[in-house]
């Protein structure tokens, strides 16, 4: 062994015997355990959601004699049914829009089980033909941050307030008119004017054929309850 080579690797003995570098040794060991954990981790609840699958589309509950795949999960797994069907629902979503994440080795960025339901949200959203070009932006920026890893819980918590405003068919309006009708026509006094409008406007919801969706605020719908 040459000369150069054996200083080399004594100053390479060295270094890693001082308590600086043990330390930063130590360091980098317990960061790689840890980015592996997370990724399984973030991996884990879509193979869950992937074998639950499985056993309901093929019925294997049936071949360990359970009725269906709800009692399977609570008597096999000792897991309940909301936890089945949330499952399920994220694998069911993940098949569809994001089927790179179900390979075997996936690449880059998974959100885990709590983000990935914000991002359902957003892109739910997204794919509604209704939404105007200003909020469209907004859903989208969440959407890239989602899928980065930087969707804050602010962020979380203002998309779960905005999201809560209740969808109505015109088909509902018509029935919570209908009942309001109802109400103003046993109102003594009401002028008949009133009731005219109310009429008008449930022919015009009655003949309309149209499947679109109305979005109203809470604000809103307390003015109709």
């Amino acid at each position: 062994m040459t000369k150069k080579k054996t200083e080399k690797k004594g100053l390479k003995k060295q270094r890693t015997l001082t308590p600086q570098g043990k330390a930063a040794q130590e360091a980098l060991q317990i960061t790689w355990l840890l980015k592996g954990s997370l990724k399984n981790v973030q991996l884990s609840y879509l193979r869950v959601g992937k074998l639950l699958s499985q056993v309901r589309e093929k019925k294997m509950y049936e071949a360990l004699g359970h009725a269906d795949i709800e009692d399977y999960a609570e008597k096999r797994l000792q897991l309940g049914r909301a936890s089945l069907y949330r499952y399920m629902q994220v694998h069911d979503w993940v098949s569809k829009n994001h089927p790179e994440w179900l390979q075997p080795k996936p690449k880059g960025y998974i959100p885990d089980l709590y983000d990935v339901a914000s991002l359902m949200t957003v892109e739910k959203g997204l794919q509604q033909k209704n939404v105007s070009p200003q909020k469209r932006t907004k859903l989208q920026a969440l959407k890239d941050k989602a899928l980065a890893g930087g969707l804050t819980e602010g962020e979380v918590r203002e998309l779960g307030k905005t999201s809560a405003a209740k969808v109505y068919t015109l088909k509902s309006i018509a029935t919570n008119l209908k009942a309001l009708r109802k109400k103003v026509a046993g109102v003594s006094g009401m002028p008949s004017e009133v009731i005219a409008h109310l009429d008008a406007a449930l022919a015009i919801l009655n003949n309309e054929n149209a499947i679109a969706h109305v979005q109203l605020m809470p604000s809103a719908e307390r003015m109709l309850a």
